[in-house]
């Protein structure tokens, strides 16, 4: 224990584990989980070769089964908030393509949007229909590729959930803080632009 003690109170110790968490992260939002189960695997055999670590002296099957539930309790408590975001993201990124798809959709329907638009569209019954064939959206968690992520949220919930509540404050302010300077920009733009034209 002493080792231990000596170690976490240097500056390598927690450069390596900034270093490690970071990779982590990285790993993680790639959706890359061999990487990161491998990453993870070689930072705790670091831990145990050089500090006096030993979790086998106080192994027990009762620990390992409770502590195993519980982690599996909040990280399945821990996707849906998390899967909640994300469909929020995509459905934010998606506004676009919506309103034109929309439009198209409303148009084949009419039978004034020619084959341009409507010539795959005959197996569709709804613009819902549409949306889930075309473009798979909404998306869902047995999507190619979200069925990963999902797996990654509940295998990494402590990871993930500590890089979303860091990151994302941060993204939200980010985005108000651009939003209000362009408004007062513009406004200004505005401005100068009439008042150097004031008069002609």
């Amino acid at each position: 224990m002493l080792v231990t003690l000596l170690l976490i109170s240097t500056w390598p110790f927690w450069l390596l584990l900034i270093a490690f968490l970071c990779l982590e992260v990285y790993f993680l939002e790639k959706e890359d989980p061999v990487k990161t189960t491998m990453s993870l695997a070689i930072f705790i055999g670091l831990v145990l070769m050089f500090t006096d670590w030993k979790p086998w002296y106080t192994f027990s099957w009762e620990s390992v089964i409770g502590y195993g539930l519980l982690y599996l309790v909040l990280a399945v408590a821990y996707v849906f908030p998390r899967f909640i975001l994300y469909v929020k993201d995509k459905a934010k990124a998606f506004e676009g393509s919506y309103t034109d798809q929309k439009t198209k959709w409303e148009n084949y329907k009419a039978g004034t949007g020619g084959d341009r638009w409507g010539s795959g569209w005959t197996t569709y019954n709804t613009f819902e229909e549409m949306l889930r064939g075309d473009y798979k959206m909404p998306p869902m968690p047995w999507d190619q590729g979200v069925k990963g992520k999902v797996y990654m949220w509940m295998a990494y919930w402590p990871l993930s959930g500590a890089w979303v509540l860091l990151h994302r404050p941060l993204e939200w302010f980010w985005d108000w803080a651009y939003a209000t300077v362009k408004d007062k920009l513009a406004s200004l733009s505005y401005k100068i632009f009439r008042s150097h034209f004031q008069g002609r």
